[in-house]
């Protein structure tokens, strides 16, 4: 290997290595209890953090995500035919080679999808911005679930109200994660129906 080439690739070594280290930093600093989580969870949901939202989420409850949608989306991303690959290719983070949509990390594509949801729409962003979470107790059910009452403060065009929520926590290693809500999984079921073209299903 020429010196050159041995150059570039002891960066590149070094490059991962503090890539790496930068990863397991921000790990370490996620919160870990119960309570942190889904106190830190509701207040990047509010400030639109979809970074700090996304890595409180439990890892299996984003691949469930992806899975409830990636067969359906691959194939219409693909098809020529269907007018809409840009928009979906934009909406999931997926890149295109060849016409063939290429596969993305879980949390990845679950990052992307809550970004553009957040931006498509001014409406939403101002709502979802003008929401306080309070967080008013949670209760166990056996060893690796929790489910919190959350109730929503919502200031929408100088009109006020509010909503009850139950957020659920699952277990995660050591650690305590955000379940994917009922709310997310009918936005995801909707969204198969628009793409299969099927109400019923």
């Amino acid at each position: 290997m020429s010196r050159s080439k041995s150059f570039t690739f002891a960066i590149a070594i070094v490059a991962m290595l503090l890539l790496s280290a930068s990863v397991l930093s921000q790990e370490a600093k996620l919160p870990s209890t119960a309570d942190e989580v889904v106190r830190s969870g509701m207040t990047a949901l509010g400030q639109l953090d979809i970074e700090t939202y996304t890595s409180l989420m439990h890892p299996s409850d984003m691949e469930t995500f992806q899975q409830m949608l990636w067969p359906i989306l691959e194939g219409r991303i693909a098809d020529d035919s269907s007018g809409q690959e840009g928009t979906l290719a934009q909406m999931f983070g997926v890149e295109v080679i060849d016409g063939k949509p290429q596969p993305v990390d879980a949390r990845e594509f679950f990052a992307k999808f809550m970004n553009f949801m957040v931006n498509v729409s001014p409406d939403l962003k101002r709502a979802m911005t003008d929401v306080e979470y309070v967080v008013i107790g949670g209760v166990p059910e056996g060893d690796t679930l929790m489910h919190y009452v959350v109730r929503a403060y919502i200031t929408l065009n100088e009109t006020s109200g509010s909503s009850t929520d139950i957020v659920t926590l699952r277990k995660a290693g050591d650690n305590w994660r955000l379940a994917l809500s009922g709310e997310l999984k009918e936005i995801a079921g909707t969204i198969r129906q628009q793409l299969t073209g099927n109400s019923g299903r």
